[in-house]
């Protein structure tokens, strides 16, 4: 299952949309919130502890479900090559992010901003979720 970290922003779009406020993010809410293709097709369940919501700044040395995101993204990417995504901000997740970085035309600084995080947004998750 996959963890969305902030509760309200799954549910409340999900009533707005008519649809049944119960955690879980299935077919019907993956597709009201994020498209038909933007992430896998399982469902998820919200705050289950594996990955979270990209959003804000991050940087080195955090260790945290939002950065196995922002890793999973990169991986899909082509950007992050680890073979797990750890959640843990180090070395090899900062050489990914400046990869990005320098390819997308944003100022190399090795750290996520909230540019990145936007433009990281519709990106679906790969890879395996492993332990830091």
């Amino acid at each position: 299952m996959q963890a969305f970290h902030n509760w309200a922003w799954i549910e409340n779009p999900k009533r707005s949309r008519g649809l049944t406020a119960d955690g879980v993010v299935g077919p019907k809410t993956r597709s009201a919130l994020f498209g038909s293709n933007s992430i896998p097709s399982r469902s998820y369940r919200v705050n289950s502890g594996r990955y979270g919501i990209l959003s804000g700044s991050i940087g080195m040395g955090e260790t945290s479900a939002r950065v196995a995101t922002l890793q999973a993204k990169l991986r899909t990417l082509g950007y992050f090559n680890s073979r797990t995504n750890t959640g843990y901000y180090g070395p090899l997740t900062r050489n990914a992010v400046l990869r990005y970085q320098a390819a997308n035309g944003l100022p190399r600084t090795g750290t996520v901003s909230q540019e990145m995080t936007r433009m990281l947004r519709g990106v679906g998750l790969s890879g395996t979720r492993g332990k830091p």
